[in-house]
């Protein structure tokens, strides 16, 4: 934990003092690809960072499962809901690999960041990134074409299209798995052209 902590958030100068706190409050959680972490219509009021794996955020729709976000290692997750009002999640966080993950109580979240001034700058920070994550997922969806959101997507996520089923992905783009098939051939034929 302490190696990750490290390596993925350089720019905080952890004391010995505050990778303890992360240890006593952190609880690492491994999840099979397929597993629920949070469950629509449920309460889950944990904070997590992912450490390992892509999870996928969805909601019930008539007979989809329209993706709306990914996470991927590095970055921080929760349900909303759960984690600001106490209330049952509208959405459903599932792993779509197996997965490693950094998880804190609500409470505990608090007690840090009342404890050390680089704990609080360092939860900040990872509240920060998931408002730029949002913000980006958001900017990205709107492109006109689908070829454009594909683009965009594998430009910045290229490990998920390694990791995760295409129809995630299709559900995500908003596009059936054949565009998506479609848009990837060729871009592939265009970038290696038969002579």
């Amino acid at each position: 934990m302490e190696e990750f902590i490290r390596k993925q958030y350089p720019g905080f100068s952890f004391t010995e003092a505050d990778i303890e706190q992360i240890r006593t409050f952190g609880e690492i959680i491994n999840l099979s690809k397929g597993s629920y972490l949070v469950k629509e219509g449920k309460i889950n009021s944990c904070f997590y960072i992912v450490m390992e794996g892509v999870l996928r955020a969805w909601w019930n729709s008539e007979e989809k499962e329209p993706t709306l976000w990914f996470a991927i290692a590095g970055e921080p997750l929760f349900s909303t809901w759960g984690y600001v009002e106490n209330r049952p999640s509208r959405l459903n966080i599932v792993a779509s690999s197996s997965c490693r993950l950094l998880a804190f109580r609500r409470e505990d979240i608090r007690t840090m960041i009342t404890s050390s001034p680089v704990l609080c700058l360092w939860i900040q920070h990872l509240v920060e990134l998931l408002l730029l994550i949002t913000d980006e997922f958001l900017i990205d969806l709107s492109r006109p074409t689908a070829k454009e959101r594909y683009l965009s997507f594998s430009n910045k996520m290229p490990q998920i299209l390694q990791e995760v089923p295409l129809k995630e992905i299709a559900g995500y783009l908003g596009m059936t798995p054949q565009s998506l098939s479609r848009i990837r051939s060729e871009i592939v034929s265009r970038r290696n052209p038969t002579k």
